[in-house]
């Protein structure tokens, strides 16, 4: 996991890098220009971050991560920037092509593995829950900045799926419809619910998704409850105390 960390932490580099430039690039344009100094500072905070979940990961020795990414896919994350970097240097960089690259940026697993490591550590480390309405403004800066420009409502549309880092994620598992439904009805104003259907299910979600509580109905088909949470606390052994029966 702490590789994983480690790159999303050169990946801000190069995002702060591209931002920080580009602002002194595009000084002619200020509303542009004080945009990317504002996105600039913000990935400088992440890359603290990012720092910051580097330590306690190797203090705490933490390896469970449920998402890999190999080189080719790396690379294909980093091309975006790089290549807006590339025409910084050679005077050819356009705000579009900035733009686009930002939006590509945040919409790519760099951002799905920022946040998962953001929601992980909000409950071991208290930095990381006063840092996550920080970065959901980060979000909302982008999408502000989107309205104002001739291009930016086919954009939004994009970036409008991304995940919301500051809403909790609770996962509701159980076979009756009309219980799932109302559980997740009372739990309605306390974060984003996911249900699923039984043990299997929820297993795959719980792979796909990092979720602040799990509730669990014990008697279902395929995978009942008790068979779920054994092959959770198999995967991710700090998952058993987010587990409610």
């Amino acid at each position: 996991m702490q590789d994983i960390v480690s790159w999303v932490s050169s990946i801000e580099r190069m995002a702060h890098s591209l931002y920080r430039d580009a602002a002194a690039y595009f000084h002619d344009n200020k509303p542009f220009s004080d945009f990317l100094a504002h996105m600039a500072w913000d990935e400088a905070n992440h890359i603290l971050l990012m720092e910051r979940a580097e330590q306690v990961l190797a203090d705490r020795n933490y390896k469970d991560f449920p998402i890999s990414l190999n080189d080719e896919g790396r690379k294909r994350i980093e091309r975006p920037l790089q290549e807006n970097i590339n025409l910084l240097a050679n005077g050819s960089l356009t705000e579009e092509s900035l733009i686009d690259c930002m939006v590509a940026a945040e919409l790519s697993e760099w951002n799905d593995f920022f946040i998962y490591v953001i929601n992980l550590l909000k409950e071991i480390d208290d930095n990381f829950v006063s840092a996550a309405p920080g970065v959901q403004h980060h979000l909302r800066h982008l999408e502000q900045f989107l309205k104002s420009t001739p291009y930016g409502s086919a954009k939004l549309a994009t970036l409008h799926r991304l995940p919301v880092v500051w809403e909790e994620q609770i996962l509701v598992v159980e076979d009756s419809e009309s219980v799932a439904e109302l559980v997740k009805a009372l739990l309605a104003m306390e974060g984003r619910i996911t249900i699923a259907k039984d043990g299997e299910e929820g297993l795959r979600k719980t792979v796909e998704t990092y979720f602040r509580v799990i509730i669990s109905d014990i008697d279902m088909p395929r995978m009942n409850g008790i068979q779920f949470f054994r092959e959770a606390v198999n995967l991710y052994p700090v998952i058993r105390s987010r587990f409610i029966f």
